[in-house]
């Protein structure tokens, strides 16, 4: 059974790009609705911005049928958000607190590590690396965050804080791990070294909800 009152991940791989954008709209604008502990929703989908790459993309899925031909571009979410930024302000509206997002290439070079990039390197060699640059370059990976009702009130550090500390709560049936699991939760939306997801000034955006 689904407990509104515990923190929860709700992760969207490719999902957005099957929906009507009015749809989509309503999904995410549900999560916030519904849920009282820290939320987060985790959003990978292509990026089709207004380049001949993203001309090519969108024919292509088009044909797929991943889009109808009889089908309006206005009612999809792939052809209305076609951008990072767009990606990350529907977030936002949709009532998340914290949002940040990069594309598929900066997520390469910052968030999978060098020894995990060495590694897929072993695995296979890649020749054509122009068009798996222009692939990546095209899809995106964002995060939400909906504060919980404490966070909300007293706030939440999202900066590079090497001070940042952790309540450790030893006198309530042994749920002190619970509590650093949540302070964990809490920072998967920073950027710089307390970043779990290593997210990288610089090679991400961040939208914060007008208080």
């Amino acid at each position: 059974q689904f407990d509104i009152n515990v923190p929860t991940l709700f992760v969207l791989e490719c999902v957005q790009m099957y929906l009507p954008d009015s749809a989509s709209r309503s999904l995410l604008a549900a999560i916030p609705k519904t849920c009282k502990s820290t939320t987060f929703v985790a959003l990978y989908d292509p990026i089709l911005l207004s380049d001949p790459f993203g001309r090519v993309m969108e024919r292509n899925l088009t044909n797929a049928g991943v889009i109808s031909s009889s089908s309006s571009s206005s009612d999809s979410s792939l052809f209305t958000n076609r951008t990072l930024s767009s990606q990350m302000e529907k977030i936002k509206t949709a009532g998340f607190d914290i949002v940040i997002g990069c594309d598929m290439m900066n997520a390469y070079e910052t968030i999978v590590t060098k020894e995990q990039r060495q590694c897929a390197n072993r695995c296979e060699m890649l020749d054509e690396i122009e068009e798996w640059m222009l692939i990546m370059r095209h899809y995106c990976f964002v995060v939400g965050e909906l504060l919980s009702s404490k966070g909300r009130t007293d706030g939440c550090n999202h900066g590079d804080d090497e001070t940042a500390t952790t309540t450790h709560n030893t006198n309530t049936d042994g749920r002190e791990n619970e509590e650093n699991n949540v302070s964990c939760l809490e920072k998967l939306c920073t950027v710089g070294n307390n970043s779990p997801l290593g997210f990288v000034e610089g090679k991400c955006s961040v939208l914060y909800q007008e208080s």
